[in-house]
């Protein structure tokens, strides 16, 4: 399975929209356009640029995976973890650039669903309020503060995510020992 073909599976799924296909939306529902116009006061590609800088590197180490996995690719892959300057590390970092570029070329598309959700769920009233909220002193302070606070949060969930994988991973794999292997005793050492 060759890298373009997971390029493509990746990111298959997501119709390609042009800037100037997020214009005609703009043009052609005043709702749409007003949730737009929301996304960009809240910095919604930035959002996104934060969001997919974590997810980045796991793409790319979930994509080593896949491709060791699979009897066509692993040689290559191998090769290119144990003989390629920089190794797996390098590999990792390549795939993720490659990701990040792939997946802004998909900012528009995305934006303009976004919209479309927005505009379906709340009023032009609601979609103005938010966006004079945003204006506001508070709004102001929130879109300012949001990034570092998310930051700390996400750092936070990450540690607490670290104990509950430990603690559900060892009670997991006790728990398969048990109703999987019974001939076992239920017991193991893990």
């Amino acid at each position: 399975m060759s890298l373009v073909v997971l390029w493509a599976a990746a990111l298959g799924s997501v119709p390609l929209v042009t800037a100037q296909t997020a214009t005609t939306a703009y043009a052609e529902d005043p709702k749409v356009s007003a949730a737009l116009k929301l996304l960009d006061l809240t910095g919604y590609e930035q959002q996104l640029d934060f969001m997919f800088q974590t997810l980045n590197p796991l793409f790319a180490q979930s994509v080593i995976g896949i491709l060791q996995a699979d009897p066509a690719s692993k040689a290559m892959v191998d090769r290119l973890i144990s003989q390629g300057k920089g190794g797996q590390a390098r590999l990792t970092a390549i795939l993720s650039e490659e990701f990040a570029r792939s997946v802004k070329l998909q900012y528009p598309s995305m934006k303009a669903s976004a919209a479309r959700e927005y505009a379906a769920v709340f009023s032009m009233d609601e979609l103005e309020a938010m966006a004079d909220f945003y204006r506001s002193p508070a709004g102001l302070k929130s879109l300012k503060v949001l990034p570092d606070l998310q930051r700390k949060i996400g750092a936070a969930g990450e540690q607490f995510g670290r104990v509950a994988g430990e603690e559900a991973g060892r009670k997991g794999f006790q728990r398969a020992v048990e109703e999987m292997l019974p001939e076992q005793g239920g017991k193991a050492k893990l």
